[in-house]
């Protein structure tokens, strides 16, 4: 009976670390404040609340990240965690997968492509009555007339 009663009165979840980190979750609203935590870490403390399992490359998992947001749902708040950051990132049901940084647009090198001009007999398409046998297009194999020598 004591434990339903906890779970009454305590309805949502919450981590708060001694570096300032705080995360909750109350009715599928979470709320974050970090200030320069690093990734994998504030990812993991996420996913504990969450449910979400992080999978952070080791070349990214320290990289600082702040973030401030209130009362948001949880696709959102974790979309404003990557927001501004040149980081990849894939969000799966029960997986939150960072996949690495972010390649930049770059115009392709080289001259622009040059038009091809195509003259209009080649695009008009002519009616197939005037198309002619296909012996116009094809035209047998002139016969061997040479005489033959005998051997």
């Amino acid at each position: 009976m004591r434990i339903l009663l906890l779970a009454f009165l305590w309805p949502g979840q919450s981590v708060a670390a001694p570096d300032g980190v705080e995360i909750r979750l109350i009715n599928n609203r979470l709320s974050v404040t970090a200030h320069e935590v690093g990734l994998a870490r504030l990812l993991r403390l996420i996913g504990n609340v969450t449910g979400y399992e992080p999978s952070v490359p080791e070349r990214l998992a320290e990289r600082p990240v702040s973030v401030l947001c209130t009362d948001m749902a949880v696709n959102e708040a974790i979309k404003k965690i990557f927001e501004g950051l040149p980081i990849d990132y894939v969000l799966t049901p029960g997986k939150l997968i960072v996949t690495g940084v972010s390649q930049p647009f770059t115009e392709p090198v080289g001259p622009p492509p040059t038009a091809v001009s195509v003259s209009p007999e080649l695009l008009a398409v002519k009616p197939p009555s005037t198309w002619g046998s296909p012996s116009d297009l094809f035209p047998p194999k002139a016969e061997n007339t040479a005489p033959s020598t005998p051997q």
